[in-house]
């Protein structure tokens, strides 16, 4: 995670600026620029290292942060994809972490105070986190993608499921 972070601050020169519309030979990355890491996995080793998520939290780009997405945990189900986002909160919260540590349903960071927001990251386990990461991906490259809204309903599953 601290990899992955210093690799994106290194875009930050790219980011102190907006070029004028039209600019033949632009210098800045452009205004709608949405960062975000991808992991291929999260390993058992790190299950409780829930300090990973507090450098995500603290993170403060110049440019729009999607997130993580991790592909694969050990631990988890192997058909769930890890999502961390950012959250923010006018109340302060309390770390949440399960029995299984980051493997399990939600995690949450507490919170750090930032201009007047609380802030903080959350980290989920579902089967249908990669396709909701896919159709965000196409809603960047297509221009629609709005932080907060579905991009898409496409894979998920509304169905009521039955509680034997």
């Amino acid at each position: 995670m601290r990899d992955a972070i210093a690799k994106l601050k290194e875009l930050e020169p790219l980011s102190a600026g907006i070029d004028q519309a039209g600019e033949r030979y632009p210098r800045f990355l452009p205004a709608s620029t949405l960062l975000g890491m991808f992991f291929f996995e999260l390993r058992s080793a790190s299950s409780s290292d829930i300090e990973a998520l507090d450098l995500i939290r603290d993170f403060e780009p110049q440019r729009g942060f999607y997130g993580a997405v991790i592909l694969r945990g050990h631990g988890a189900h192997p058909d769930d994809t890890g999502i961390v986002v950012r959250a923010r909160s006018n109340t302060a919260y309390e770390r949440t972490i399960g029995p299984t540590g980051l493997f399990g349903g939600a995690t949450l960071t507490s919170t750090a105070e930032s201009q007047g927001q609380h802030n903080g990251a959350m980290l989920t386990w579902t089967e249908v986190n990669f396709s909701a990461f896919a159709f965000d991906v196409l809603a960047v490259l297509n221009g629609t993608y709005r932080v907060g809204f579905a991009s898409s309903f496409h894979g998920l599953d509304f169905r009521k499921q039955s509680v034997e």
